[in-house]
């Protein structure tokens, strides 16, 4: 079996890319928006946790997570499906830093992103980034969610206002509003948008925004902020991974 030497160093905000050219994998980690969340996205749902268990894989430690769909987002997943995907751990004990962290009955929104090259792990894109308690106001219904950076990334460096449009122009309702009723839905949802960038945001929201950013191709690009600013920055977690062969 394979032994995995792990060099860690720091971590906050994150996003998960992974290279892995020869033995050696790179591992970093950078603020993430939601069109990029999006467009590495394999599918996104809206699922209850029904268990997380620690196993040990030929390729080193994961968590077992498997939860129920509520609600299809994205790709290829329906309501009732079982989902279960393996996230990578530093050991036995030792978490990844950033990872999501699930319990059992919990409700999360979940941008689940494809496996790593040449292994089984998994994880939402972005890592605790594209992962998202549901709460749920048990009086009104209304349902928001918060990942585990407070949702501080979230529209930064979008363009909020071609997002709107989007959004508006892809629900099969209000395409049929008159012209002036159109702009008075997108300039409202735009200020919406513009407002969630932090704490806690709408669930119905987050979705039909991820919705309008799958519709097209490249979303981080279409939907890029006019005066070129993206979330970009430095890298704030870097691990590398060395599996040497047997």
């Amino acid at each position: 079996m394979k032994t995995m030497k792990k060099f860690l160093a720091g971590c906050a905000i994150a996003t998960l890319l992974v290279s892995a050219a020869g033995i050696a994998n790179a591992v970093s980690m950078l603020p993430v928006n939601l069109a990029q969340i999006v467009e590495n996205t394999e599918k996104a749902f809206v699922g209850t946790i029904q268990s997380v268990e620690v196993v040990e894989t030929p390729n080193g430690w994961a968590e077992k997570v498997t939860a129920t769909v509520k609600e299809a987002v994205l790709g290829e997943v329906k309501a009732g499906d079982t989902v279960s995907w393996l996230q990578y751990r530093m050991g036995e004990v030792a978490r990844l830093a950033g990872m999501p962290k699930y319990a059992a009955g919990e409700e999360h929104l979940i941008f689940l992103a494809g496996k790593g090259l040449g292994t089984d792990f998994q994880a939402a894109y972005g890592l605790g980034q594209g992962s998202f308690r549901v709460h749920r106001n048990v009086d009104t219904g209304e349902a928001f969610v918060r990942n585990e950076f407070m949702n501080s990334q979230l529209f930064k460096g979008v363009d909020t206002e071609a997002l709107a449009t989007a959004i508006v122009d892809n629900d099969p309702v209000q395409r049929r509003l008159t012209a002036s009723e159109k702009t008075r839905v997108t300039t409202r949802r735009a200020a919406q948008l513009t407002l969630q960038n932090y704490g806690a945001s709408d669930l119905d929201g987050i979705k039909a925004a991820a919705q309008a950013m799958k519709a097209v191709k490249n979303p981080s690009v279409k939907f890029a902020a006019k005066d070129g600013k993206t979330t970009g920055g430095k890298k704030v977690f870097e691990a590398v991974v060395v599996s040497p062969s047997n």
